[in-house]
């Protein structure tokens, strides 16, 4: 008799560009089915004459198929010769994790301080800037690290920056909301 495997889907799959965005939701869902061990373990798979090793497998299989079922078909045939889940949830991480880099840190700077709302909807708009400053913050991470003092008003600055760069280019038909909005930003 042949036990079905649970489907999981996060409503879009890994592309090779949204592992920044992706792989922290996949690790929750991951997690809250209680199988995070088998892509961030550091426990060795039971040999294989253990009589754990075939729930092992079957419970590791599953994982590595959830993580195969969220990728677009052109990544499954580069990464599915993986053994392990571990093994392809550390293969995806090397490829696509994003490290600091100053010129595409700089594109996408300028490409943030040029988007204007125009035609889109605001919530176009919004989600739009969200995305670059989702990109941006993957590859220029909070630059201190000594005190949470120093984290935190980073944030805080990083948020205000971004508040009056998304209202600083709303349509003039929001000009009204704009500066009451302005008018609640508290003082520094």
């Amino acid at each position: 008799m042949s036990k079905q495997t649970e489907s999981i889907s996060l409503g879009f799959k890994l592309d090779g560009k949204n592992f920044p965005v992706r792989s922290p939701l996949m690790r929750v869902v991951i997690d809250s089915r209680e199988k995070l061990e088998h892509i961030e373990g550091e426990q060795d798979p039971p040999k294989t004459t253990d009589p754990e090793f075939n729930k092992w497998q079957a419970s590791d299989f599953t994982v590595f198929t959830w993580l195969i079922q969220n990728m677009e078909p052109k990544l499954v045939l580069q990464f599915a010769q993986h053994e392990t889940a571990k093994a392809l949830w550390r293969s995806l991480a090397t490829t696509f994790r994003v490290r600091a880099d100053l010129v595409q840190v700089y594109d996408l700077e300028i490409r943030t301080s040029q988007l204007k709302q125009g035609n889109e909807s605001l919530e176009q708009y919004w989600g739009n800037l969200q995305q670059l400053w989702i990109e941006t913050d993957a590859r220029k991470p909070c630059p201190y690290t000594c005190c949470e003092k120093g984290i935190n008003t980073y944030r805080k600055e990083t948020k205000i920056k971004r508040l009056y760069q998304f209202l600083s280019d709303l349509d003039d038909k929001y000009d009204t909301l704009r500066r009451e909005l302005i008018k609640q930003i508290p003082k520094p």
